[in-house]
């Protein structure tokens, strides 16, 4: 976890959508430890089940 917390900005806010198929988090999640954290908690649970189509999108305002 130290690798993510590098490269994570400390204004990070992390938004999901789950598009009513998923339950994710329902408020947005603020700071690199949190993200870190619920990053970890998504890798584990649902990263490792054969099918799932996941995507991370890295936005920089600017």
């Amino acid at each position: 976890m130290d690798n993510l917390l590098r490269v994570l900005s400390a204004e990070i806010v992390v938004h999901t959508d789950g598009g009513q198929r998923a339950v994710l988090a329902r408020h947005p999640i603020y700071g690199p430890e949190r993200v870190a954290r619920y990053l970890s908690g998504l890798q584990h649970k649902y990263f490792s089940l054969p099918g799932l189509l996941s995507q991370f999108v890295w936005i920089s305002p600017g």
